[in-house]
């Protein structure tokens, strides 16, 4: 197996990463940025440096060193020379999502909760965003006390004032901030050692496609696109192409059009990308791509569907694309980034098991075919990590087949969140009996089956109906085939207690244009979910599209979407109920928190 650049010479710190590529491959291209309708941008590994040390020149004047510093960069070459700036300057690096202008009151609430949060005093942007700091302020005028400098108005000429701080392993790097998919974001405390520790393992994961050559367009401010867009590359001093992504949602070909133009190795995404990609290509664009270079396709950080990934095979075999390339991945910010991933070359291990026998803990293979629903094998833990099911209630492992928590133990779990003691020993302070391992309590639900992990949901979000185990993404993928109307990726299942019970609610986003009749669709989703769940759903509301709250990452917010259900805040376009005996009526029902 070829070895990572980054690991011929031992490395403790980011710094050193980076400057060492400087040396060795400085005039080779490190980054290339693409825009619709722009020729390329592009940076050297010297480039990169060099605007590394102008930034960190600069924090240091400031004494931003080893403090919290907000990165407010849209995706592309200011975010490389903030990040590496900030790291160069021994400061603590703080990746957020800048503000969307035509939404500043939705945006503003979740980036002032960050800052309050992670307490940084100094925000690097750009003069773009910058020029929004008065609108900004007049919201929220706790980020207009803060220091805000714009990168593109930095000169190269202050690197040669930089004076490297010292730095070692264990000095923290950055604050990844949690998707905050069941509740508000923490910020997850990453040193430089935890960092290099999993971009180690996860390039033995992707080894198949070594010599790495990459392509994201993944947000730089989620662990996902961080990791494996930014500090991957890095590592294997591999070159990158980064496309916006906002670029991609409006445009998914640009994605493909770049890994068949640059000969891309490595890239990939959640599962909602590849269903995006089939939808929203021709036949004949994809017979003008050549994807034969793309030799690992990642996917992860949501519900991986088995149907997404055969249509995906299928729709790109005209152009080249081999299925032996799929790899799913399972990983979360408290972990650095992946935790499980496929090694081989073979693709995605696809496993039949019985929806019952799930409902009741057990993933084993279906007595009919009506009883069969397919998942995705995540791969095997990571190397230098060790993973466990565990019962959450007698905190014992589980033998395979047997559904319990995901835990997981090794140098890439994190210290902990910023500034919350009593939330750190909850989550990253499991002990198994007859251990001294510190286990990282991830709050996922799964099995292992012929070493391989499967998800099976999250705890949190589990439905418990009649002692019945009810996965939320099965649901919402029922409801999202159940009529064509349903946006992918617009449903939310989570469950009220009503008349002393634990019922089903269902939230959709429709295309109204696509359904004849609204009640049809309440109705399609209805059946499905009746005939496929064997569940009553209390409710089923459809908004329009846009509606459901999700993270920085794409997820749909359950628990935001089930609060405001509670809070009549939700505009309903259309409404339907049921009672105990099934019999449905247009309207509210009246249900409480429980």
């Amino acid at each position: 197996m070829p070895k990572a650049p980054a690991m011929q010479k031992q490395v403790d710190t980011w710094s050193e990463v980076v400057a060492r590529n400087a040396d060795l491959r400085g005039a080779d291209r490190a980054v290339t940025l693409l825009r619709d309708g722009e020729e390329p941008s592009c940076m050297t590994f010297a480039e990169v440096d060099l605007a590394a040390r102008a930034v960190a020149s600069r924090l240091l004047s400031l004494a931003a060193n080893s403090e919290p510093v907000l990165i407010l960069c849209e995706p592309g070459l200011d975010y490389q020379k903030a990040l590496w700036g900030t790291i160069y300057a021994g400061a603590i690096a703080v990746p957020a999502y800048p503000p969307d202008p035509t939404r500043l009151k939705r945006t503003l609430p979740r980036l002032s909760a960050l800052v309050a949060d992670s307490r940084a005093t100094t925000v690097l942007t750009t003069s773009t965003i910058l020029g929004m700091a008065s609108a900004v302020s007049a919201l929220a005028p706790e980020l207009g006390r803060l220091r805000w400098l714009a990168i593109d108005q930095i000169p190269n000429e202050e690197a040669c004032e930089f004076r490297p701080p010292a730095q070692q392993g264990d000095d923290i790097a950055l604050l990844q901030y949690t998707s905050g998919s069941t509740q508000l974001p923490r910020g997850v405390v990453l040193t430089h050692a935890h960092l290099l520790a999993n971009c180690k393992a996860l390039f033995e994961v992707c080894r198949a496609a070594a010599p790495l050559s990459m392509a994201s367009w993944l947000p730089p401010y989620h662990d996902m696109g961080l990791i494996s867009g930014l500090l991957l590359p890095m590592f294997a001093a591999a070159s990158t192409v980064l496309m916006s992504p906002l670029e991609f949602m409006r445009r998914p070909a640009v994605w493909l059009e770049a890994i068949s133009r640059y000969g891309v190795s490595l890239s990939g995404g959640p599962n909602f990308a590849y269903d995006l990609a089939v939808r929203k290509t021709t036949p004949e664009q994809r017979e003008q791509l050549d994807l034969s270079s793309w030799r690992v396709a990642f996917t992860g950080a949501e519900p991986i569907r088995a149907d997404t990934l055969r249509r995906f095979a299928s729709a790109f075999a005209s152009a080249k694309f081999s299925p032996k390339a799929l790899c799913p991945c399972y990983g979360l910010a408290e972990a650095t980034l992946i935790v499980s991933g496929a090694v081989s070359t073979d693709g995605a291990r696809i496993e039949r098991v019985s929806r019952s026998a799930l409902a009741q803990g057990a993933g084993q293979p279906p007595s009919h075919d009506g009883d069969a629903t397919d998942l995705v094998g995540c791969g095997p833990c990571i190397p230098e990590h060790e993973l466990e099911i565990v019962d959450r209630a007698s905190q014992r492992k589980l033998p395979p087949g047997q559904v319990g928590e995901v835990w997981v133990t090794g140098p890439s779990v994190a210290l902990g969140y910023w500034q919350r003691p009593e939330e750190t020993a909850e989550v990253f302070e499991g002990c198994l009996p007859g251990s001294e391992a510190r286990y990282l309590r991830t709050g996922d639900l799964g099995f292992l089956m012929a070493g391989q992990l499967f998800i099976t949901g999250r705890e949190k979000d589990l439905i418990i109906v009649a002692g019945r185990n009810l996965y939320p993404q099965d649901i919402e993928r029922t409801v999202e085939q159940a009529h064509s109307s349903v946006k992918g990726g617009g449903c939310a299942a989570f469950s009220v207690e009503a008349a002393g019970a634990e019922r089903v609610v269902i939230v959709a986003e429709v295309d109204a244009r696509m359904a004849q009749s609204l009640d049809t669709v309440l109705e399609h989703i209805r059946d499905a979910v009746r005939v496929q769940h064997e569940v009553e759903p209390l409710r089923v509301v459809l908004l329009r599209p846009g509606s459901i709250a999700k993270t920085s990452s794409g997820k749909i917010q359950r628990s935001t979407c089930r609060a405001e259900l509670l809070a009549g805040s939700l505009e309903a376009i259309a409404d339907s109920t049921s009672d105990s005996a099934g019999r449905t009526r247009p309207g509210l029902t009246a249900v409480q928190s429980s």
